[in-house]
């Protein structure tokens, strides 16, 4: 199966950075294109209406630079509100633990499951059995309004993640993290703490960053905002280079203050914890330099990443560029990660049916299917001409069909000088094989009256135009489902009841099962890469070719 290339895009309120990974044939991510789109001077308010259509403009500037139609796209998601906790249930089979997870859900998530998009990892199964696990959730408000704002820009998206999470695939892909590691990135609005220890990572985001160093020059040189980020990154010239010093270590040591409150309160909730080591990341050139000022408060290594160690990056994309933007692509990094499949942590917060589908060949079935309805239009139009054109058509069809059996038959047919068929007449069902949409009403009409418990999800249904009398269809079913006794359902036995009550001997005349596959979610093909995760929920998959009678 081919495996597309994803785009991880973590657009933020002052910049956009896209980073594109594609998977090669020994199976390694390899970085193919990078890009960054920063709009930081014209963001003078963060708390601005104003900065969502500056995003806007970013995000289309982006757009204009690369193709993305071809590529699965993911993108960041802002986590302060964001839930995470780690728990311990007892010893269970999956079945129980998908159930006793929820309820742990119903417990620490403090607003009720149907407000919130939300999942789970399990970390480790204990030797005593006990199996510890990670909550992860996120309100729904938040999840539909981010992604309301890139339709709006008509920027295409596959799936979302939070911005901790984006740095943790990026670390764990890079092998940065190990027992203790302290994972601090700083961007322009705010700031991500992830303590890592146990094979788990526990994030905070705090509202700090270098918008901080911006407001204090702007403060005491008594500039305009323009000028602040310029002075701050390093592109105009300083008026007071020691009081511009001053600033600088003030903000650096006022940031270092909130990291410290944040990893003493960790680490006096998990005493068992012991910080060994924190890797910095300087996101945004805005930012002031924070390395000395963290190893005098925390007293331990700050190691820096300077580029890409594990990662293969493609010759033709390394510049001087990727080099100093490579703090701020680490999160968009970690996105095209899981993109195409190589992150750790893959939890999914947002609607499932958000994926689009990319495979060339289902989009033949749609030109087929539009080709096809435009061949019906216009020969309805052709229909409605006017007496002279009919006897025209008569001419060229008698040369046709001289030789054929049932010439007397079409004659009599043309024999009026009116319009062949009234308007009623083109509303009605067309004779012969004009498509399958008698056999997608077929369907979902079943899929109505289904009396024997919950029916099957019909998935995609697939046809192409040189072949009508063949139609696929792709059916799902919850695996574990019970009904209302607490009966255990099989889902490929409810499939393939759902699919024999299709053949009516006219629209489907016979059915042949096809390929199976389980997934954490409802999809149309099989994942590219097999879920090795316990799962919240599972779900059977399965194709039918359907044999279409001459009615459809």
């Amino acid at each position: 199966m081919k495996q597309h290339p994803a785009w991880g895009v973590d657009a933020t309120s002052v910049a956009v950075r896209g980073v594109q990974i594609n998977v090669g044939a020994d199976g390694k991510p390899r970085l193919a294109a990078w890009d960054v789109v920063d709009f930081t001077p014209e963001v003078e308010d963060l708390g601005s209406l104003q900065r969502f259509a500056i995003m806007g403009r970013g995000l289309f500037h982006f757009l204009s630079r690369h193709k993305l139609n071809r590529s699965r796209c993911w993108v960041s998601l802002r986590a302060e509100t964001a839930f995470n906790r780690t728990v311990v249930v007892p010893p269970v089979n999956d079945e129980s633990l998908d159930k006793i997870l929820e309820y742990e859900a119903q417990q620490q998530v403090p607003h009720p499951l149907e407000e919130v998009y939300w999942d789970r990892r399990v970390i480790a199964i204990r030797e005593d059995g006990e199996v510890l696990a990670t909550l992860f959730a996120i309100k729904r408000a938040m999840v539909v309004d981010r992604l309301r704002k890139f339709e709006k820009s008509k920027f295409p998206i596959d799936g979302i993640q939070l911005r901790p999470l984006a740095l943790h695939n990026f670390c764990a892909f890079e092998r940065l993290l190990e027992p203790g590691t302290i994972v601090i990135d700083v961007d322009y609005s705010g700031l991500n703490v992830l303590i890592h220890h146990d094979d788990q990572t526990w994030f905070r985001v705090l509202p700090v960053g270098g918008v901080d160093f911006i407001t204090r020059l702007r403060e005491t040189f008594d500039c305009e905002h323009r000028e602040a980020v310029r002075m701050a990154s390093g592109q105009a010239q300083i008026p007071d280079k020691a009081l511009f010093d001053a600033c600088r270590s003030e903000v650096a040591q006022d940031i270092a203050d909130e990291v410290v409150k944040t990893i003493r309160y960790y680490v006096a909730a998990k005493p068992e914890v012991r910080p060994s080591g924190v890797v910095l990341f300087e996101s945004h050139g805005c930012v002031p330099p924070l390395s000395g000022a963290l190893k005098r408060t925390l007293d331990m290594p700050v190691f820096r990443p300077k580029g890409f160690r594990q990662l293969e990056v493609d010759p033709d994309v390394v510049t001087a560029g990727i080099q100093e933007h490579f703090p701020a692509l680490a999160k968009a990094v970690g996105l095209a990660l899981q993109g195409v499949g190589k992150a750790e942590i893959e939890v999914r917060l947002f609607p499932d049916d958000l994926e689009r589908s990319l495979d060339s060949s289902k989009i033949g079935y749609f030109v087929a299917a539009a080709c096809v309805l435009l061949a019906i239009l216009l020969a309805g139009w052709n229909r409605r001409s006017e007496a002279d054109e009919v006897a025209v058509g008569r001419a060229s069809l008698a040369s046709v069909f001289e030789s054929a059996q049932d010439k007397a038959a079409v004659e009599e047919e043309l024999k009026s000088e009116a319009p062949l068929d009234s308007i009623r007449e083109l509303k009605a069902p067309a004779k012969g094989r004009t498509g399958p949409m008698p056999l997608v009403a077929r369907l979902y009409e079943s899929q109505a009256t289904w009396d024997k418990g919950p029916a099957p999800q019909i998935v995609a249904v697939r046809y192409a135009a040189a072949d009508l009398d063949k139609v696929e269809v792709v059916l799902a079913f919850q695996i574990g489902y019970r009904d209302a006794a607490g009966k255990g359902i099989d889902p490929e036995e409810a499939m393939e009841a759902f699919a024999r009550k299709l053949i009516d001997g006219k629209t489907v005349i016979a059915v042949r099962g096809g390929q199976k596959w389980d997934a954490g979610r409802v999809t149309h093909e099989p994942p590219i890469k097999q879920e090795d995760r316990l799962l919240r929920y599972r779900y059977r998959h399965r194709t039918y070719t359907l044999t279409v009678g001459g009615e459809s």
